[in-house]
């Protein structure tokens, strides 16, 4: 389980009107047993094990409950890989997005998250490597995958953002005048 950081519009979200306190702790408890990608693997009493220990009044059947209302209103992405059921916390790498030296994912990704190497060329530093969300309609299920143009010159925007970023840290300044 990693440490994470709940933002103060969690508090705020519109799930929070369909879940009572325990299904928020569940929510938040997921978060912990995500990867560095925001991928899990869905089995209910090992999620049950690690975010409620040692309480036998819950179940894993209100936690499917839970779990169903956060596919529900898209806070969580199912997907299949490697004959396992795993979900994806959409808003993950959002919040999350300060990680340094992410390691590279134990679990399948889905097809919509990449891990990529941001070094410049000569560079082998770990903490360039980051997780991007490709740009997926994901306002249906699954998830539309946008053509093989629009991912790479998504992934090149974000390559260049993130060089230029970088760079302007170091004193660089701005490449483009």
């Amino acid at each position: 389980m990693y440490q994470v950081l709940i933002v103060p519009e969690f508090w705020s979200d519109e799930i929070r009107e369909y879940l009572d306190a325990i299904g928020q702790l569940f929510y938040i408890g997921i978060w912990s047993c995500c990867e560095r990608s925001g991928v899990f693997e869905v089995k209910f009493g090992e999620l049950r094990r690690k975010i409620f220990p040692g309480n036998p009044s819950i179940t894993n059947k209100q936690l499917e409950t839970y779990y169903q209302i956060l596919r529900e209103h898209k806070k969580i992405i199912e997907y299949k890989a490697q004959g396992r059921t795993l979900g994806w916390v959409k808003a993950y790498l959002k919040i999350q997005r300060r990680l340094q030296n992410v390691p590279p994912p134990i679990l399948p990704l889905p097809d919509w998250v990449a891990y990529m190497d941001f070094n410049e060329p000569g560079e082998q530093s770990r903490d360039k490597y980051k997780y991007v969300v490709l740009p997926y309609d994901f306002t249906v299920d699954p998830p539309e995958r946008p053509s093989d143009l629009e991912i790479v010159a998504y992934l090149d925007r974000q390559r260049a953002e993130i060089v230029k970023r970088r760079r302007k840290k170091k004193g660089g300044g701005d490449l483009d005048g």
